[in-house]
């Protein structure tokens, strides 16, 4: 909780992961909407707490690029106002040329969401003596100058994965995502970045101050025992970071973790080739359902290309 005089610049979210139905680790939901809705009432009430400050988004609103209208329909009516920057899972194929066919760009035309400007160096918000870029997925974080006004809070947006130590990271994550491998942040004041849905904040001379916001809501498993988080940015350069309520949520009590049966990492990587051809690139989504031997597996893949087959269905 903010102390007495304590001024909150803004607040920070990312990784909500907005879907229509539930992951199979929260299938116990009698209503998935509902329960989604929650962490959002909630939301509010502690940014209410701090002055409702603006909200930044580092990326992953939706869990995929392509939502249904409902769903859609559904975030315009619980979303906060805020900035953004898109995540890979809200850019068709990853790919940022294609983000006028996606449900995050909807967002954008209805103005529930401010996206990073292409015309202005990225810059989302200015004012307060706060200045925050975006760098949405796929692009890198610029290295900062700091002859300017040391006055200004200087914030960078950035939705890449990125990890502090093993215990942030998952077995065999690249080596490329540890901030000690990033001295281009070290001239920011902060860096706020989503994609790793465990939170941390990390502080070093090398790569400066990382607040890595973590999961919005829990959706798998393996954040069960996590609690998620809502970082505020406080004017005399704090970061307060306020636990969000977990209680009421529905756990299925035999859900255990997709292991696919076999590597993916090619058929991933040969997908690469044919992003630009949706004829192509649902026949191999639909081929690899066919193939991979798990009916949850098969589902989600499926579900990607706005498909189902019945046996799939729970």
């Amino acid at each position: 909780m903010r102390g007495p005089g304590e001024t909150a610049l803004a607040c920070f979210i990312s990784d909500l992961h907005l879907s229509l139905t539930a992951p199979a680790a929260r299938a116990a939901e009698p209503n998935w909407l509902d329960a989604q809705a929650r962490p959002f009432a909630e939301f509010q009430k502690i940014r209410s707490d701090y002055g409702c400050p603006p909200v930044f988004c580092c990326g992953d609103i939706f869990d995929k690029w392509n939502a249904p209208p409902e769903l859609i329909n559904w975030a315009v009516h619980h979303l906060p106002d805020m900035y953004a920057i898109p995540g890979q899972h809200d850019l068709p194929f990853h790919n940022m040329d294609l983000i006028e066919k996606s449900a995050f760009w909807t967002l954008i035309q209805t103005g529930t969401i401010t996206p990073f400007p292409t015309q202005t160096n990225g810059i989302l918000f200015d004012r307060q003596g706060l200045v925050v870029l975006g760098f949405p997925f796929g692009e890198e974080v610029r290295p900062q100058k700091r002859e300017d006004n040391k006055e200004w809070i200087r914030v960078a947006l950035t939705h890449q994965f990125l990890w502090g130590s093993e215990r942030h990271a998952y077995p065999g994550a690249p080596e490329s995502g540890r901030v000690i491998r990033h001295p281009e942040f070290a001239n920011w004041d902060f860096v706020f970045a989503g994609d790793n849905h465990c939170g941390f904040f990390s502080n070093s001379t090398s790569h400066g101050k990382v607040v890595n916001c973590g999961c919005f809501q829990r959706r798998s498993i393996k954040e069960q025992h996590y609690f998620p988080q809502v970082h505020f940015l406080m004017a005399n350069r704090k970061i307060h970071s306020v636990n969000m309520d977990v209680q009421g949520e529905q756990w299925s009590a035999t859900v255990e973790e997709i292991v696919p049966s076999h590597d993916f990492t090619s058929f991933l990587a040969s997908l690469h080739n044919t992003a630009s051809d949706a004829i192509d690139y649902n026949d191999a989504i639909r081929r690899a359902a066919d193939n991979c031997g798990n009916d949850l597996v098969a589902r989600k893949l499926l579900e990607s290309i706005g498909e189902t087959n019945g046996k799939f269905i729970s």
